[in-house]
């Protein structure tokens, strides 16, 4: 809890002074460690506005050093800082004086040894009012050097690489709707499990997510610009395949739940406005399929998909029921039709209980 503290006054205090000094600072939230705490924009308009950096923050004893600061690193975190397009900078709050210093991770990490488990800051400059300067001209040095394009790194084999760049798709696309609708593309073919969660949470900011949007400020509060958020969302048109292949990927236990990858996927699934003509085919075809056929064409399952994919069919069709049901106008009578026209639907386990529930209150509550 203490390390939470100190982790959280650290953040608190260097977003106080950016924002103080008309930096544009922008918490965010990916669902994992992923180690990148915020964006940070040099400016709103003109040259600087282009120069963005992610941010790494640190507070508590354990960063400090006799003489500096330093954080660890591992093999995933070395190659997240040499690599990204986005480049990464990181903050420490010293437990003493209570300053703020700052580093530049890639050179940290082209500095460090290949064995080393922590590194120093560097320049471990002092982040105040007179060295702020310093700190502005490194981080357009640093976005200099990184005019590469993420979306490449998209299709890497290295999850390392393209879980850094699903990040980076999400800073750019702030702005440019291309970078995003590139990630809803490139969705299906992810076959790393944390890769395709954080693709899912990252799609989920151009929805109304209730927990991703905290602020009413139009440069702070939303992450992603009210019209790109409308051509992203026109990407998301889901086929029944789809469909299915996507909630085979969502954990049972994470599939229902607020602050659950569920809750990002069914947030992108209901930006579909013909989600229940989508629903209805993969209820109406997929309950027809042999085994093999539903492994393989539908939930792209072993033995051509990840082995993390849960092809439980009775799990996934009783997934697409529940949201079928709460698109519905008339809950009720849908599941009727639904039942006299596929009887074999009676069969899903979650069925009983989903009857039940429609009989009582006439509606599924998926919040």
């Amino acid at each position: 809890m203490r390390v939470r503290r100190n982790e959280r006054r650290a953040v608190n205090a260097a977003r106080t002074f950016l924002e103080e000094h008309d930096l544009i600072y922008q918490e965010v939230d990916l669902r994992n460690d992923f180690a990148k705490d915020a964006i940070l924009h040099l400016a709103r308009s003109g040259a600087d506005a282009a120069n963005t950096v992610a941010l790494q923050i640190k507070g508590g004893r354990k960063y400090k050093r006799k003489a500096g600061h330093a954080i660890p690193i591992d093999k995933r975190l070395r190659t997240i800082w040499l690599n990204s397009s986005v480049p990464s900078f990181v903050i420490v709050q010293d437990p003493d004086d209570g300053e703020l210093y700052w580093g530049n991770l890639a050179k940290m990490a082209s500095e460090a040894g290949r064995c080393a488990s922590s590194v120093r800051l560097t320049p471990d400059a002092r982040l105040t009012p007179n060295g702020l300067d310093s700190f502005r001209d490194e981080i357009r040095l640093e976005c200099a050097r990184r005019r590469t394009d993420p979306v490449l790194n998209l299709v890497s084999s290295d999850p390392t690489l393209t879980q850094a760049a699903l990040f980076d798709c999400l800073v750019v696309g702030r702005h440019d709707s291309r970078y995003l609708k590139l990630v809803r593309h490139a969705l299906p073919s992810l076959t790393d499990q944390r890769t395709f969660f954080i693709a899912v949470h990252v799609l989920s900011h151009a929805t109304t997510h209730p927990d991703i949007f905290l602020r009413s400020d139009p440069v702070t509060g939303n992450i992603i610009d009210d019209a790109v958020k409308v051509d992203i969302c026109n990407t998301f048109r889901w086929t029944p395949c789809e469909i299915a292949m996507l909630l085979a990927r969502i954990p049972e236990e994470e599939v229902w739940g607020r602050g659950t990858i569920g809750q990002s996927l069914i947030l992108i699934l209901l930006a579909d406005p013909f989600l229940e003509w989508a629903l209805d085919r993969l209820l109406t075809e997929a309950m027809k399929a042999d085994e093999v056929t539903w492994r393989i064409c539908w939930a792209r399952a072993a033995p051509i998909g990840p082995s993390w994919v849960h092809a439980d069919r009775s799990a996934v069709l009783s997934t697409c029921l529940v949201i079928a049901l709460f698109v519905a106008d008339d809950p009720r009578r849908r599941l009727e039709e639904i039942v006299e026209r596929l009887p074999g639907i009676t069969n899903l386990e979650l069925f009983p209980e989903l009857y039940e529930t429609i009989s009582e209150f006439g509606a599924v509550d998926i919040s």
